[in-house]
């Protein structure tokens, strides 16, 4: 009898043994996983009003488990986008924002765009050292011929197409990323009613009043960033977006 009860403490003693690993590794795996990174706007605010042709101020901030705060320039406000779009009729919202919310998964070339430093020379509506996206979209052709022309250019740089300045190389950013990004370009960038600005804070101008159409019309304002992801651990980053509504003023 002696015997069976040692056997069976050994038995306990061994299973308890076994178990201990298992349930650290199942606490190490869920203490692994990337939380995702929190935005918030701080101004304007959700459902605020806008006046047209105005200047609207905004600020946004960050904050991110791993990445830090962008309170404290742990985020650099340059990997903060902020997507500005108007929407002429409010009864298309529902919709409209569940496009936003794939286009956040599902377009890749806005977060190649801000891993590089290409919104340092450029401007989607604007020229700075180098044209506006805009403009580039509306002098090549939208064809894989165009496109792949471009990305050899980007890739080994060029000069005097746009003027004096050169355009460095920029051969650390890979085929794929590039040709994704230029499709972007030539496809989305013109888009009247869309907009796109870098940094946490800024201004932009509303549209001249367009008549009794505008009072169905608002403003769709997204913030997004993509956090760096676990240390060590590949393909973990996570891209999240924060949206806010505005709406003319007057309007209830």
């Amino acid at each position: 009898m002696m015997k069976s009860r040692k056997y069976m403490a050994g038995l306990v003693f061994g299973a308890a043994l076994m178990y201990i690993p298992t349930t650290a590794f199942i606490l190490q795996s869920k203490s692994q996983e990337n939380t995702p990174a929190v935005i918030r706007f701080v101004q304007p605010a959700d459902q605020g009003k806008f006046s047209w042709n105005s200047l609207i101020n905004y600020a946004i901030a960050v904050t991110d488990k791993e990445d830090g705060s962008s309170d404290y320039n742990e985020i650099p406000a340059g990997e903060v986008l902020l997507k500005v779009q108007y929407l002429a009729d409010s009864s298309k919202l529902k919709n409209q924002l569940a496009s936003l919310a794939r286009e956040n998964r599902e377009v890749p070339a806005l977060t190649y765009l801000m891993q590089s430093n290409c919104f340092t020379c450029h401007a989607v509506k604007n020229k700075l050292i180098g044209p506006a996206f805009e403009l580039i979209s509306k002098r090549y052709p939208h064809t894989e011929l165009s496109a792949g022309q471009l990305v050899q250019k980007v890739i080994h740089g060029s000069t005097g197409v746009w003027g004096s300045t050169p355009m460095p190389p920029h051969p650390d950013i890979s085929q794929e990323q590039l040709k994704e990004i230029v499709l972007w370009i030539l496809t989305r960038s013109a888009d009247p009613d869309i907009c796109y600005y870098p940094g946490l804070e800024g201004a932009f101008r509303t549209r001249e009043y367009p008549g009794k159409s505008g009072n169905k019309g608002v403003y769709l304002l997204t913030a997004s960033y993509t956090d760096k992801g676990l240390k060590n651990t590949p393909h973990s980053s996570k891209r999240v977006s924060k949206t806010i509504l505005l709406k003319p003023a007057g309007l209830p």
